[in-house]
C-alpha cells in the first residue's frame, strides 16, 4: 500500500498506522 505515497509524503508511519 505504501509505494508512491511514501515517496511523495514523508508520512510512512501515517500510512502504515492508518
Amino acid at each position: 500500500m505504501v509505494s508512491w505515497y511514501c515517496l511523495i509524503e514523508i508520512s510512512c508511519d501515517n500510512v502504515v498506522a492508518g
